[in-house]
């Protein structure tokens, strides 16, 4: 069977006018890009990003990849981790990321994941707040089930808001 998914990073330095060819985020052993859905790109500051796949390591379950050259390479793939009631963790959406206002630092990532429950998807939070290395225990959210893609901002005001996907 041939997974048509792979994924590839471009990048822009004039704002979008133009942008480089597509690379490899990852490539295997032979040399050709790895296979996987890539999602969640985000920019954690200082030329470090994170990056979520699936089907590129540990049969096929989802990882974390990190970045310290602005996607230029990657490290080493992180397995996500299952919910804190041990369900498969799958993730679609960027981390929300907190900055500390004056010096721009990422302080806390805020990420979203959900679990097939039946016919209906449940929706989790769960925070880390050394850039996504370690992770609290993920939070059921009651108000998400039947929910998936779980997308978090901050209002003007400095309320969270999520935008959901649902069953």
């Amino acid at each position: 069977c041939d997974y048509p998914h792979r994924a590839f990073v471009l990048t822009s330095d004039d704002r979008g006018a133009t942008w480089t060819d597509p690379r490899p985020a990852r490539v295997g052993d032979d040399g050709k890009p790895s296979i996987g859905l890539g999602t969640s790109l985000a920019y954690l500051g200082k030329g470090k990003l994170i990056f979520y796949a699936s089907g590129s390591v540990g049969a096929g379950q989802p990882s974390r990849w990190f970045s310290r050259d602005y996607g230029l390479t990657w490290g080493d793939s992180v397995l996500l981790a299952p919910s804190s009631d041990k369900k498969p963790w799958h993730i679609w959406d960027p981390p929300l990321i907190d900055r500390n206002p004056r010096t721009g630092k990422t302080t806390q990532l805020a990420e979203t994941g959900y679990a097939q429950t039946g016919t209906n998807s449940q929706a989790y939070i769960r925070f880390s707040s050394d850039e996504g290395q370690t992770w609290s225990k993920s939070t059921k959210v009651p108000q998400w089930h039947g929910a998936n893609e779980v997308s978090l901002f901050h209002a003007g005001n400095g309320d969270l808001l999520a935008a959901c996907r649902t069953d």
